[in-house]
């Protein structure tokens, strides 16, 4: 029980009650800070849109990132996994 945390965060113009583990919490914050961050930019760039437009563009903002880390992260993996495998070929074919 002493690894949960009750905590509140400002996300946008509302706030909200969170319950997190407590190794989480700085990471969740540092989340929130990052959408107000990109909420803020966009609502200076776009003025006169809706909160809920913001939050639409910060959130797609966020998951394109998301993809585009996963994607990168699975060529890296592909990579390491076939120069493994041309490792293996060289080795045998160094012993024909």
């Amino acid at each position: 029980m002493d690894n949960i945390l009750n905590i509140r965060l400002q996300l946008c113009d509302r706030t909200y009650p969170l319950t997190v583990n407590r190794n989480e919490e700085e990471t969740v914050r540092k989340a929130a800070k990052q959408i107000n961050e990109l909420y803020l930019k966009y609502q200076s760039t776009y003025p006169g849109r809706d909160s809920h437009d913001y939050l639409a563009m910060a959130a797609l903002h966020f998951s394109r990132e998301n993809l585009k880390v996963k994607t990168d992260l699975s060529d890296t993996k592909l990579a390491e996994s076939l120069l493994a495998v041309e490792k293996q070929l060289d080795g045998i074919l160094e012993q024909s």
